[in-house]
């Protein structure tokens, strides 16, 4: 089964605190030791947008229903649009809180007229301050925020970054090269 948020945005991105317990037998004479291990996990809620899919046959059905945050919608979410980019458009929603967060402040204002929003989402028109230092977060962002969506890595493959995880990749031109978009298969 298939599921696209379809409103990913930080009000929907909530981060708790869980406990696994974690229980070790040393022997059959001694008591079973327990320690807890405090765990952060980030979470996403309200799916009230969100649509399942259970079989690949339908993703190249056409959407035509906005729903979303405008400041957090993908390029392709301003027009009618195949079911598959759902999908690619979280990755979207994603690559602009990243930002927001790394940065501290938003790539696309709010005091923005829907039109002229929708003029600077899908022409692209945003840029990195001058004052960034972290070319990887630079790639990273720029990787999920690619305008076409066949070209948009997925969301497992971002999970693999350099940036997020350097133990998969030694540079993110490797990342590059083993590259996984939403493009379906034909």
């Amino acid at each position: 089964m298939y599921i696209a948020h379809r409103d990913v945005k930080p009000e929907n991105v909530v981060i708790m605190k869980g406990h696994d317990i974690l229980v070790t037998q040393q022997s059959c004479d001694e008591q079973k030791k327990q320690k807890q291990k405090q765990r952060m996990r980030v979470k996403l809620i309200d799916f009230g947008s969100g649509i399942t899919l259970q079989d690949e046959k339908d993703w190249n059905k056409i959407l035509t229903e906005c729903s979303g945050t405008l400041n957090y919608m993908s390029p392709e979410r301003y027009k009618p649009y195949v079911l598959w980019q759902a999908y690619a458009s979280d990755v979207w929603s994603v690559g602009v809180i990243c930002y927001e967060m790394l940065f501290r402040k938003r790539l696309f204002a709010l005091s923005n007229s829907p039109s002229a929003l929708k003029k600077q989402v899908t022409s692209g028109a945003w840029t990195f301050p001058e004052h960034c230092q972290h070319h990887l977060a630079e790639h990273f962002i720029q990787s999920l925020l690619t305008l076409r969506p066949n070209h948009r890595c997925t969301a497992r493959h971002a999970l693999k970054h350099p940036f997020l995880s350097r133990h998969y990749y030694q540079s993110s031109s490797a990342w590059q090269q083993d590259l996984y978009t939403y493009l379906p298969k034909s």
